[in-house]
């Protein structure tokens, strides 16, 4: 007789990582932004742009989606951070502009070693340009190194 919403059941999500407490703080971000308002992002103008939904007006179907959604940005969110922070490994995050290019598996075997080695390491900049060297070996005379 008692509703099943009321039997407070844990979720168990492993050690680092607590269900509750992400939809606790979903919960309080979508408060938030209902708080703040619409505001302006970019430059498309005033106006412009999907009409925000608000946690006090949405029914329960609509706060569900919406925690959903919350939850999975402020992950994407968490990654994006990491990813920035990490130097190398996070350079994707600053390619502008960047022609795609597409090789299948018959054009891969194809090239030779040396320029696949090339193609790879500057795409992650990873060749050893003079910056690259001063910051693996920590040496000052890497900088002034120069190729004749």
């Amino acid at each position: 007789m008692y509703p099943l919403g009321n039997a407070n059941i844990g979720v168990l999500t492993g050690r680092k990582w607590n269900a509750q407490t992400k939809v606790d703080q979903a919960i309080n971000r979508l408060q938030h932004q209902e708080i703040v308002g619409r505001v302006q992002v970019g430059t498309a103008g005033l106006g412009w742009g999907d009409v925000p939904r608000f946690w006090s007006k949405a029914n329960r179907k609509e706060r569900k989606e919406m925690v959903v959604a919350e939850v999975t940005r402020m992950e994407e969110d968490r990654y994006r951070i990491k990813a920035v922070s990490q130097s190398r490994q996070g350079s994707w995050t600053s390619w502008e502009g960047v022609t795609i290019r597409s090789i299948n598996w018959s054009d891969m075997w194809k090239i030779p070693q040396a320029r696949l080695s090339f193609l790879i390491r500057s795409t992650y900049d990873t060749l050893p340009c003079p910056r690259n060297l001063h910051q693996w070996f920590r040496s000052e005379e890497w900088l002034h190194w120069d190729i004749r």
